[in-house]
């Protein structure tokens, strides 16, 4: 059987939140936050603040990250990303390459590129489903 996590919106309209835990060093200091699911910017991005709140340095190379609504620059950092599935089983992904901004208005936004992690349901009814692809 498939893992899966299962995700409810009130309207098929409200935004997707997924929880996750973001860490680093062996999940020795995390966070649990929620992000919000864009399938409409091409790379995961994270705030600063979430990572200073880890105590993580933001060292790393520059890259442009591309939406609907234009483009940023940010930091990439290596975090690792904690999905607990319907079951209980907890995904992890660890050294996933993030960029780091400081002007988005969420903690954390998944981007295309979680769906080599993730193949994505959603259904009319407001119901998001996430499938260990």
């Amino acid at each position: 059987m498939a893992r899966h996590l299962t995700l409810k919106r009130s309207s098929p309209l409200d935004i997707i939140h997924v929880p996750v835990l973001v860490a680093f060093g062996g999940f020795m200091k995390a966070a649990r936050i929620h992000a919000e699911l864009d399938t409409g910017n091409d790379h995961t991005c994270i705030r600063r603040d979430v990572l200073n709140e880890l105590g993580l340095p933001i060292i790393g190379r520059p890259m442009a990250v591309h939406g609907v609504t234009g483009q940023a620059t940010g930091t990439v950092v290596r975090i690792s990303l904690g999905f607990e599935m319907d079951d209980g089983h907890r995904c992890v992904v660890e050294e996933h390459e993030v960029v780091v901004l400081d002007t988005m208005s969420c903690p954390c936004l998944l981007g295309r590129d979680v769906l080599r992690i993730f193949d994505v349901e959603l259904r009319s009814d407001g119901t998001t489903i996430l499938k260990l692809a």
